[in-house]
């Protein structure tokens, strides 16, 4: 379940960017705000993500 939401709040910034240049308002500075997004999330999904998904006991099937 968590790797769904982690995957979808990827989507989600995905299209946020997307809409930010198409618009024309991806800035310097939305730029550099999007890079610290997408590091969060990817630190999110080492410490949170990443065990459940390679540890099959913590996984409920």
């Amino acid at each position: 379940m968590l790797t769904k939401i982690y995957i979808a709040l990827w989507l989600v910034i995905a299209f946020a960017a997307l809409g930010f240049v198409v618009t024309g308002n991806m800035t310097l500075m939305a730029a550099v705000v999007f890079g610290f997004v997408c590091f969060g999330m990817v630190f999110m999904g080492m410490m949170s993500v990443l065990p459940t998904a390679v540890h099959d006991s913590l996984v409920r099937h």
